[in-house]
């Protein structure tokens, strides 16, 4: 090492330079072959290009320096070819601490030491990046999605060769962007492989992943053909390069002629594996459901599942069309379609039926768990009342998935009250889904709507801040912001969100929003007045006087509930009037009116609700002629309905028919209440448990209907001793978007929870609703009946 440092310092600064270059290109090789072998991060060959510069400077200096103080000492200068000038010997010498620090021994120890720190800095950010990783890059998947590479494959079989690259191509254009994987680029990959592995080489499986590695990809595809015959057989195994683990495998096969359908299915195989394990922006848990062998399908249903998740429903519907046009037989896109029309405009919407209708058609391409979805989805686009039933055998089946649970708590939203489903315990299912997938945005609408009809504001606040959290989409988040506000605000926060609502709700978010999609309380009933306000300013009266109504019932206003249903422009929908009037018999039945009997004598009482109604109303007149006459009207009308049906085809002719059987119970149920009102019980609970089982939730009609049916249900079981049974009853009354049932059920609940000994809950809810009525008269028989609960408690 001395005779090494003692020839440097005699030598001339251009043979020092030489030499330096000649270390650095060895250097550089050497980075380049550890940086391949060991995976090392992408910026250690410019960070050694940057030293190597330094360094340049610094032996430069050295040379000169040292040349120059060696000259000094021996009369000769080493900038001179021919011993130099005489006259310039031993002029301007070196400060001795410059030549005591630039040495050879400090200059070539600096440089060791730079490189060693390089090279320990770089093994520690593999380790931090993943351990024993197989060669990710720091460019991470959150920045760019998740990396992909796919490697030549191997080939097996005559005219194969091209296969071996060709597959490079075709399988990363196909990939990259479906579902947020990003595919490397082909000749990225190819630089990597003949670089390692050489043009002829047959590297083994740990070769092949480094490769991956070195080129950023977060996963591998390493696979293979085969020609055998006139058959081709495709494979690729998808490799995590995190753990060097594979995730699954691909495969496609068929005719030599038709291999780049092979390849379009290959891919499809090959984008589910990485998928099926939260690859991408997307984490596909279900990848056998895609039933597709279109990537262009694929890529559009992946587009739409991300917006549909975001909650943005028109961007999801225009994807979902993409992938049905690119393969109309394509179950889950047209599903998925089905379901962003329904959040668009509503679930009985014809393009979302028409959809529906096409995912049925080829329900047997799916697997087992996405038939008894789709079969939990059509129930509750067709309203079919077993939806409930059907949706909690399926979130039994697969209790760890999301969408079942999410299922589940969209069948009690809409069909749970009628299945005796309390409010709290239909968001049950909600929170479990939310607990298994808390980033899909429309699990949060019903709960929100739920959580401020149990006045539940910190419940109701945090599930708007987790949808504002997630949802990019139709601006839902920044509707339920001042609907909550209304809901919960003070008097001054209230204006400031009927501002909002004026310049940024239009009418049909209004009507189905907040008129549907929340319930009438009396603690809503400050809020649902502006609204009710704001509808009228707008034009829309008919809709208004719907909240109205319900602000008076909700708060024991009932005489001039009463004004209102007589003076609203429903002069051409007297089967409203009569629907509405229904609710009266929640505390003794119809007042003696003469408009409610001119309303009950008239004809023109149709025979869905507006004939069960009038024979209700008569019942509790004690017009007995008029209740027969009702009845008779109601089941010939039915009778004739499905007589009329007998000349259709049978698969026109099905839903229908299954309607209107329903329908052909509830003139029993009329001819049981009538019987009830004359003191005979004996065929009244049979004749309300058969209408009340198969009682769809249809619209605000067919729902007071229902509403009002569970409420006679309930006053028997309390009056048999069921209290039980009767508090489920009465709990169930929250299913009406408009009217006072709501309310009411308080002192049917605190009746209930009396009997059962439960006495500071029958406190609590006869006390609700004795604030809640403040202003009904004191005679009022739903206040008696309250007063004289809370005085048995004593």
């Amino acid at each position: 090492m001395t005779d090494f440092l003692e020839r440097l310092k005699r030598a001339r600064i251009v043979q020092v330079l030489v030499f330096y270059l000649g270390a650095s290109w060895v250097i550089l090789q050497v980075v380049d072959v550890l940086q391949e072998s060991l995976a090392l991060p992408d910026w250690i060959a410019p960070v050694a290009v940057i030293l190597l510069m330094i360094g340049l400077v610094i032996i430069a200096s050295t040379a000169m320096i040292q040349s120059s103080a060696a000259a000094t000492t021996s009369g000769t200068s080493a900038f001179s070819v021919d011993g130099g000038d005489p006259d310039r010997l031993g002029e301007t010498p070196i400060p001795e601490a410059a030549v005591s620090l630039f040495t050879w021994k400090r200059a070539i120890g600096g440089g060791v030491l730079a490189f060693s720190g390089l090279f320990i800095v770089a093994a520690i950010a593999v380790n931090m990046g993943g351990g024993d990783s197989l060669g990710t890059s720091e460019i991470s998947a959150d920045e760019a999605g998740a990396g992909i590479a796919v490697l030549p494959f191997t080939v097996t079989g005559p005219d194969m060769e091209v296969w071996s690259e060709g597959m490079v191509d075709l399988l990363a254009d196909n990939l990259d962007g479906t579902g947020g994987l990003r595919a490397i680029d082909p000749r990225t990959v190819m630089s990597h492989w003949n670089r390692r592995v050489g043009e002829e080489g047959s590297p083994d499986l740990n070769e092949m992943l480094t490769v991956a590695g070195a080129t950023g990809a977060r996963y591998a595809v390493v696979g293979g053909a085969v020609s055998i015959g006139g058959t081709v057989r495709l494979s690729a195994d998808v490799y995590d390069l995190a753990s060097g683990e594979p995730m699954g495998t691909g495969a496609a096969e068929g005719d030599a002629e038709d291999v780049m359908n092979l390849v379009d299915r290959l891919s499809v195989e090959t984008a589910g594996v990485a998928l099926a394990t939260g690859g991408g922006a997307l984490n596909l848990r279900h990848r056998t459901s895609l039933s597709t062998q279109s990537p262009v399908a694929l890529r559009a249903y992946l587009e739409g599942e991300a917006l549909y998740r975001e909650a943005d429903f028109a961007g999801a519907a225009d994807a979902f069309r993409r992938a049905v046009t690119a393969d109309s037989t394509f179950a889950l896109a047209n599903l998925r379609l089905s379901r962003s029309i329904g959040w668009l405009r509503n679930i009985g919407d014809d393009e979302a039926r028409e959809a529906l209708e096409r995912a049925n058609r080829f329900r047997d391409r799916m697997p087992p768990r996405e038939i008894e979805l789709l079969d939990v989805e059509e129930m509750l686009e067709l309203q079919v009342p077993r939806v409930v039933s059907a949706a909690t055998e399926t979130a039994r089946n697969y209790p760890d998935d999301a969408e079942a649970w999410e299922l589940l708590g969209e069948s009690y939203a809409h069909q749970g009250a009628e299945a005796l489903v309390s409010q709290r315990e239909a968001l049950e299912p909600f929170d479990r889904a939310i607990a298994l997938d808390p980033t899909f945005s429309p699990i949060y609408f019903h709960p929100i709507e739920m959580a401020t009809a149990l006045g539940d504001s910190e419940r109701a606040y945090g599930y708007l801040e987790a949808l504002e959290e997630h949802s990019f989409g139709d601006g839902r988040a920044a509707r339920y912001d001042i609907f909550l506000d209304l809901q919960f605000g003070d008097s001054s926060t209230r204006e400031e969100a009927l501002q909002r609502v004026q310049s940024d709700v239009p009418d049909r978010e209004i009507i189905t929003g907040w008129m549907y999609g929340f319930r009438r309380t009396a603690r809503s009933a400050p809020a649902d007045r502006m609204m009710a306000g704001e509808l009228r300013r707008r034009g829309s009266a008919e809709t208004a006087v719907g909240i109205e109504v319900s602000v008076l019932l909700t708060t024991g206003l009932v005489e001039e509930a009463l004004e209102e249903i007589f003076s609203a422009p429903w002069a051409d929908q007297p089967n409203v009037r009569r629907a509405a009037l229904l609710q009266w018999s929640a505390w003794g039945g119809a007042p003696d009116d003469p408009r409610v009997r001119s309303l009950i004598a008239s004809e023109d009482c149709d025979a869905i609700v507006g004939c069960f109604s009038s024979a209700i109303l008569a019942a509790d007149l004690g017009d007995w002629a008029m209740h027969r006459e009702a009845v008779a009207a109601h089941r010939a009308a039915v009778e004739g309905r499905l007589t009329a049906l007998d000349s259709l085809p049978d698969a026109e002719a099905e839903g229908q028919r299954r309607h209107w059987q329903q329908e052909a119970l509830w003139p029993d149920v009329a001819e049981a209440y009538g019987s009830w009102r004359r003191g005979d019980v004996t065929q009244v609970p049979r004749a309300f448990e058969r209408a009340r089982a198969v009682q769809p939730y249809a619209n605000w009609l067919f729902n007071m209907r229902s509403q009002a049916l569970r409420w006679w249900m309930a006053e028997l079981l309390l009056a048999e001793g069921q209290a039980e049974q009767a508090a489920r009853h009465y709990d169930s009354l929250w299913g009406a978007p408009v009217g006072g049932w709501y309310t009411f059920r308080l002192v049917g609940l605190g009746d209930a929870m009396r009997t059962l000994g439960r006495d500071a809950e029958a406190r609590d809810h006869y006390q609700e609703f004795l604030d809640a009525w403040e202003a009904a008269p004191d005679d009022h028989p739903l206040v008696q009946r309250a007063r004289d609960g809370l005085a048995a408690l004593g």
